[in-house]
């Protein structure tokens, strides 16, 4: 099992914590009966966040979440894959930390 983490955002503005988030990471795929798979995780801003969303959702403004299941995608060329990798989670911090803020719990 592997969990790659990568931030595109500043981790000083909006502070997270790499470890807690490999480890929760880690124990869903446990629990999810994945442990042998491998899932990559970016952190990022608003900004990028907002350009993901209408690239892909073709919605204006930032969103939580976006979530892009490993495997061939219409009009792209294949990507060779291992059989492990289950695809990548793009997480706007800016947007986490808000909703959080908004349901009175931390980010």
């Amino acid at each position: 099992m592997s969990v790659n983490l990568s931030f595109t955002h500043d981790n000083e503005t909006r502070p997270v914590s790499r470890d807690l988030l490999v480890k929760r990471a880690a124990w869903l795929l446990r629990r999810l009966d994945q442990a042998d798979k491998d899932v990559s995780i970016v952190l990022m801003g608003d900004r990028d966040m907002a350009s993901y969303n209408s690239r892909y959702r073709q919605r204006q403004g930032p969103t939580n979440v976006l979530s892009f299941p490993a495997g061939p995608s219409p009009g792209q060329p294949a990507i060779a894959l291992t059989e492990h990798e289950i695809g990548d989670i793009l997480i706007s911090v800016d947007t986490a930390a808000r909703e959080a803020q908004n349901n009175n719990t931390t980010l």
